[in-house]
């Protein structure tokens, strides 16, 4: 970027020079920044709270943000003659990277080890496409709830189940909080997505995402039922059973946290909410219907790893990285569908029609 314009003599060699050292003590902060957070996890999210308390400030009184380390990086692009800002920048850039051999420290090798380890078999699952498993390996571990008894007396099965997988998805905070949060996004950006005159497109597969990701949290239930469902009944429940009774909690707390992002949409907006709720509706349907899709999937097809021949090449590494990543693409069809479903309702249908079938044979064949 400075050379782009030096080279159109907008500005002078001084300031690109004063610009580069900006950005080289700006990445050497937020180098100390990742490390010492590795390092200090406690501390880190505490002055990760303090970071955006500064930030919002510097947005809330715009006259502040020269007094933050972001305004002083701004006040030293090339043409703004902020030179004096980069005495401060230097200064705590110096400081936060003399602390990282402190910090580093306090790491155990055993620790090191295991996250090495982690590392290792999170790359070679991602080799194999198998980005579920990859991503599982670094999922946050039960910290809250443990002595809480999930498994409670209830008059029916659909309260036992909500309250167990409920239980479990407390038991991990933060990510049932983010997924929360995620849910209800999904649900308010739908909502406006659906008045948005240009990009709303864009906005609904936006949508879809947040509501597929934020019900990750909420779906284990799902998976796990989908793991042990075979030609005999573990828990004295038939497959189908167990499935429905674990989507359950799922269906409803999602239900609930869209219904309310939506509302909060509209209100925003200011649009009917009664078509937004039945759109959006309809779009967690197939995001929930995709995730028990893919907990049924199992492994890799074997026919998948073959090679094939064509005038345009081998096409088989392209339908392996469909076939694993066919959950998010669907539901990025599902959100494109459910922006305009009014003027797209037989692609909505025909989409549909390929996640039930789907869903279909992958459960005829879950115990091959």
């Amino acid at each position: 970027m400075g050379a782009v314009l030096l080279h159109a003599e907008l500005v002078e060699f001084s300031d690109v020079v004063l610009f580069c050292i900006a950005g080289a003590l700006t990445g050497g902060l937020t180098l100390a920044l990742l490390v010492i957070g590795q390092c200090w996890p406690r501390s880190a999210a505490m002055g990760a709270g303090m970071l955006a308390a500064m930030w919002v400030l510097s947005g809330v009184l715009p006259g502040l943000t020269p007094l933050f380390p972001w305004g002083w990086v701004a006040q030293l692009y090339p043409g703004q003659s902020g030179w004096t800002h980069l005495l401060p920048l230097g200064l705590i850039a110096v400081a936060f990277l003399a602390v990282v051999p402190v910090a580093l420290e306090n790491v155990r090798v055993d620790c090191l080890l295991a996250q090495a380890s982690r590392w290792e078999s999170t790359t070679s699952l991602a080799c194999t496409l198998d980005f579920a498993a990859a991503a599982s390996g670094y999922q946050a571990k039960p910290t809250r709830w443990r002595s809480t008894t999930a498994i409670r007396s209830f008059g029916n099965f659909i309260a036992l189940f909500m309250v167990r997988d409920l239980i479990g998805a407390m038991r991990t905070p933060a990510r049932a909080i983010f997924g929360a949060l995620a849910v209800f996004s999904g649900g308010a950006l739908f909502s406006v997505a659906r008045e948005v005159e240009y990009g709303g497109v864009l906005f609904g597969v936006c949508a879809a995402l947040m509501l597929f990701l934020g019900s990750g949290p909420f779906t284990d239930g799902i998976r796990h039922a989908a793991a042990v469902t075979s030609e005999q009944r573990i828990y004295g429940l038939g497959d189908r059973r167990l499935i429905v009774l674990h989507s359950s909690m799922p269906f409803l707390v999602c239900g609930i946290l869209t219904l309310a992002g939506v509302v909060v949409g509209a209100a925003i907006a200011r649009h009917d909410v009664f078509a937004s709720a039945l759109f959006a509706g309809l779009l967690l349907l197939g995001v929930l219907f995709t995730r028990v899709n893919g907990a049924l999937k199992g492994m890799m097809p074997l026919s998948l790893l073959s090679s094939a021949t064509s005038p345009m090449g081998d096409p088989m590494p392209l339908l392996r990285v469909v076939w694993s990543m066919d959950g998010p693409l669907l539901v990025v069809l599902a959100g494109s569908a459910a922006a305009g479903l009014l003027e797209t309702w037989p692609y909505a249908v025909a989409l549909a029609v390929v996640i039930s079938a789907t869903t279909t044979l992958r459960w005829r064949r879950r115990s091959t």
